[in-house]
This record gives C-alpha cells, sequence and structure tokens, in this order.
C-alpha cells in the first residue's frame, strides 16, 4: 500500500508516489536487459550504491537467491540453500555458488535452475509473460509482441504454448512466413534483372537464342581466322534483297495507306458539326408566311439532339483510332531510320574493295556478338534462378498451408478435450470473472483469414451474447488479470512461475468490485498463487483496506 506519510506532502499528486518502480526492480533482479531507459540507469548516481537480492523458492524444496547491483549489473551471483530468509547482504564472494556471471550465462544458469518446461522452447523470462505488469500494459489483454531479453518477439506462438496449444507448430508455421516472404522480395529482385521478352520466352527458348548466337560467333571467328569475306558478302546481299528491302517496301506501302486513313479521320472530325438550326429554320418560315412551330420544331430538335448523341460516339472512337494511327507511324519511322542504316552499312561493305576494312569491320560485329551472347548468358542464369525460386516458393506455400491445417487439427483437439490445459484455463478464466463481476466470460482462440491464432476474450450479457470490453472499459484489465491467474493456477502442479504483480490494478474499479477482486486475489494465494499488488490507499475501499 502506497500513501502519504508526511503532512507536507498531503496536496502532491499521488500518481508521482513513484510505486511502479517496485516491478521494475522486481523485473531487474529476474534479470532483464538493461535498459538505458529505466530509471535505475537515467539517475545512477543516486542509484548505484544500491544491490538487489531476490530469493526464489523452487519445486525441489530448495531457494535461490539472486544478487544483482546497480553499478555492475553485469556481475551476477547466486546462492541455492534449503532454508529461507538468510542474510547474504555482505558475505565474502566466494561464499556465493557463482559469481560474477555475465547476464547471458545468468540467465542461462537461471534458465537450469528453474526448469519452466512449459515455456519451452522459450527460457524462463518468457514464462513472466503473464507475471510482471506495468500500468501502461495492464489493459492489454492479449500483448501482441514481447521484449525477450532485448529482442522483440512475436507473442502469439508464447501465448498459444502458455494455453497448451502446440507452439512448436506455431513457430514453424510463421517461420516459414518469414522465409516466403524473403523468397518473394528476392523474386522480384530477380525480375528486375531480366527483361520481359526473355521472362517471357522461357528458359527453354533462351537456350536456343544462346545456341544460334554461339553458332553465329563460332562462323564469324572462323571466316576472321581465314581472311576470307566471299560468305559475309553473300549474305548481306541475300539480307539485303530478301529481307531488308522487302520489308523497306512493306512499311512505305503501310505507312501510306495509314496516312490516308488518318486524313479521313483528321476530315471527319472537323466534318462534324450539325449545321441545321430550327431557330435559323424557324425564321426562315415566317417570312415566308409558312407556320413553323409545336411538334414540327419539336421533332426536328430530338432529330438533331439523336444525331449529335451519335456524332459525339462516333467522334470517341474516331479520336482513339486516331491516336492509334499516329504511334503505328511513329513505329514505322523508327524502324525505317534503322533499316535505311542497315541497308547503308551493308551496301558499304559489299562494295568495299579494302579487305583490311572488311576486316576491321567484321571485327568489331563479332565483338558485339560476344557482348550480346554474355547478356544472353547472364540473362539465362537470372532465368534460371527465377525458375528455381519458383518452385521453392511453391513448396513453401504447400508447407504453409499444412502447417495451418495442422494447427487448426491441434486447436480443435485442444478444444474438443474438456480435460486439456486450454479447457481448464478457460474455466479458471470464467470463475475468476465471475466470482469479480457476476457474468459469466469466455476466453476464445480464433483462426483469422491468414491462418492466425486470435486470442479473445469477451463477457456474456443477460440474453447470453457476447461482449468484448473496450480499450476504455476498466473491466478490461479484469480480463488481463483473470487471464493471468486461470494460466498461472493450470500449471500450478508444474515448474512454472507461481507469483503475478500488478500495480495499479484497483484504480477506476467501484468499492464493491475493489472488494471482491481483493477476496479473488485471497482465493488464490489460498490454491498457492502469490499475487503481488501496488496500491494508492486512495483507490482502496475502506473494507478492503482494512484487510490490507
Amino acid at each position: 500500500m502506497a500513501e502519504h506519510m508526511l503532512l507536507e506532502n498531503l496536496n502532491k499528486n499521488n500518481k508521482n508516489l513513484k510505486k511502479s518502480f517496485l516491478g521494475f526492480i522486481l523485473d531487474f533482479t529476474l534479470l532483464s536487459n538493461k535498459d538505458i531507459n529505466l530509471f535505475l540507469s537515467k539517475n545512477y548516481k543516486i542509484f548505484d550504491p544500491l544491490v538487489f537480492f531476490l530469493e526464489i523458492k523452487v519445486d525441489n524444496a530448495n531457494y535461490i537467491t539472486i544478487k544483482r547491483s546497480v553499478a555492475e549489473p553485469s556481475k551476477i551471483c547466486f546462492k541455492t540453500r534449503p532454508t529461507p530468509l538468510q542474510d547474504f547482504s555482505d558475505p565474502p564472494l566466494e561464499d556465493w555458488d557463482r559469481q560474477d556471471l555475465s547476464l547471458d550465462q545468468a540467465i542461462e544458469e537461471l534458465n537450469g535452475l528453474l526448469d519452466f518446461q512449459s515455456a519451452r522452447p522459450w527460457n524462463y523470462r518468457a514464462a513472466l509473460f503473464n507475471s510482471i505488469h506495468a500500468r501502461r500494459d495492464i489493459h492489454d489483454i492479449f500483448k501482441k509482441s514481447l521484449k525477450l531479453h532485448s529482442k522483440h518477439i512475436n507473442s502469439i506462438p508464447l501465448q498459444a504454448c502458455l494455453l497448451g496449444f502446440n507452439a512448436y507448430l506455431i513457430l514453424k508455421l510463421y517461420e516459414k512466413e518469414d522465409k516466403l516472404q524473403e523468397l518473394l522480395i528476392k523474386e522480384n529482385e530477380l525480375r528486375e534483372k531480366v527483361q520481359l521478352f526473355l521472362y517471357n520466352l522461357g528458359y527453354t527458348d533462351i537456350e536456343g537464342l544462346l545456341l544460334l548466337k554461339s553458332d553465329e560467333v563460332a562462323r564469324q571467328q572462323k571466316l576472321l581466322d581465314a581472311f576470307d569475306f566471299s560468305e559475309p558478302d553473300y549474305e548481306r546481299t541475300i539480307n539485303l534483297a530478301d529481307n531488308i528491302d522487302v520489308r523497306i517496301a512493306e512499311l512505305n506501302n503501310e505507312r501510306y495507306s495509314l496516312n490516308f486513313n488518318l486524313n479521313k479521320i483528321k476530315s471527319s472530325l472537323e466534318s462534324g458539326q450539325i449545321l441545321f438550326s430550327p431557330e435559323k429554320a424557324k425564321l426562315l418560315f415566317e417570312e415566308a408566311g409558312v407556320l413553323f412551330a409545336g411538334q414540327i420544331k419539336k421533332d426536328f430538335e430530338t432529330l438533331i439532339a439523336f444525331n449529335r448523341a451519335i456524332t459525339e460516339e462516333r467522334q470517341k472512337y474516331l479520336q482513339v483510332e486516331f491516336a492509334e494511327i499516329k504511334t503505328k507511324l511513329q513505329n514505322i519511322d523508327t524502324e525505317l531510320i534503322i533499316l535505311n542504316k542497315k541497308r547503308s552499312d551493308i551496301l558499304s561493305f559489299i562494295t568495299e574493295k579494302d579487305s583490311f576494312k572488311k576486316y576491321k569491320k567484321l571485327s568489331n560485329e563479332l565483338v558485339t556478338l560476344r557482348s550480346d551472347l554474355a547478356i544472353l548468358d547472364e540473362k539465362r542464369i537470372h532465368i534460371r534462378g527465377l525458375a528455381d525460386l519458383r518452385k521453392e516458393i511453391k513448396i513453401i506455400k504447400a508447407e504453409i498451408n499444412a502447417l495451418k491445417e495442422s494447427v487448426n487439427d491441434d486447436i480443435y483437439i485442444h478444444k474438443s478435450n474438456n480435460t486439456s490445459i486450454y479447457s481448464q484455463i478457460r474455466l479458471y478464466f470464467s470463475e475468476i470473472i465471475e466470482n469479480v463481476l457476476s457474468r459469466k466470460a469466455i476466453l476464445s482462440v480464433l483462426i483469422n483469414k491468414a491462418g492466425h491464432l486470435k486470442f479473445r476474450g469477451s463477457m456474456l450479457n443477460e440474453s447470453g451474447s457476447s461482449i468484448v470490453p473496450t480499450n476504455r472499459s476498466p473491466y478490461r484489465k479484469l480480463f488481463r488479470v483473470a487471464f493471468d491467474l486461470a494460466v498461472l493456477r493450470s500449471r500450478i502442479h508444474e515448474k512454472f512461475p507461481r507469483f503475478v504483480f500488478y500495480d495499479g490494478v484497483f484504480e477506476s474499479l467501484n468499492p464493491q468490485k475493489k472488494e471482491k477482486l481483493l477476496l479473488e486475489f485471497g482465493r488464490q494465494a489460498d490454491l498457492g498463487l502469490q499475487p503481488i499488488i501496488i496500491n494508492l490507499d486512495s483507490d482502496s475501499a475502506s473494507q478492503s483496506d482494512a484487510a490490507l
């Protein structure tokens, strides 16, 4: 119980009594990682002389004393003995069973001494998940992350483990999903390295391209070695006559046809206006002495509106076609420039009489061919790697689906077994809520769309419908309390923590609920648990205060 003892402090804010420091000190002596934001570190000049001792009773009727100082938090000592409450405040260092252990060594040592098998594959620090709560997280019924020895981990597998489910399956599932994400990122990187058309060709086709390109390099090298240019002259002549000139002629014909269509579309777009005006026609008929009114005028206006709608729709299609033709003409012009350049180069080569100039030109072409061959070979490696990666992704996805099915089966087995740890926790959870709030409660484990576990606590109202307390509800922290106590009670016959620490658990509760909660803590203590409650005197009802 925290209260003001000095009269001059009575008007000060009760929230600054630093009662929550006890939780930090408890965590510190249980070998939490050094935190520069912890008050012990931030005020080291004040707290440096302090040395903390914690006595733990273990299941073999022995007692472990942990010694850890603020000045040297990485020099930790242990002493095991059969009797409690002995004074180890000033013994020589050699009297300790284990002296000046580093933090990692001390955690490993204490993990072996406590032997919390129910928390495996994690160490004893993970088992404290339900035992130490600060005010800021008491409303968080199911924490999504846990800081375990300076590293944040996903707490869902751990919570599943504490609820009695197969944590190894869930850990494996998360491991496979992380691996899948890595592979998908790698796949995207490989996609960027491979050009789209080569990727679409596939591994077999690029092997064919490599074969043809390698043969072309070999033939070119052979011609250069023989200093014989008759075959290159012949090949270029055939290519010019059968391919380049034919293609140039085809493109010119296509360009002529497209330009003709383009001009027709331009004319259609320019002449799309409707020149007939009913108002002008009315004036003209009046001048001629002819009646132009009523239905005749309306029919003409309707006809014009219909014609205008058709014209506008037609113009939209014409504009699209106009843009497509312009794009085709630009592509044709680009291709013609390339073909005419090739044509000029071929004519220059076959009319060249200087053999050395031909040799030099063929050598340059061979260098280009070899460069293309190297690029193709690199693409082949990437495409092969991409194909292998896609196979691995397919295998990982199949394994993930199989693990999800296994997790689902495991959940079903434990839900349907009334004697399972999970079923016991659900009963204890509902019992505690009913004792404090006079309502039944349900602890649920659901599977979301992603195949992951989702934990939920809800109360049943008078009609039997479930209600989930909001974050601002004072009852939400009671769900936290009920969950913690239910988990600890379900493991009371195992090597597992028996204590739980709360700060601010009575705040915002009405006096009746405070009284019932205090009685429930007493009942759980009688069962063998050790609730440790830090409370302000102003947060206690008179009867609760007397009980404390």
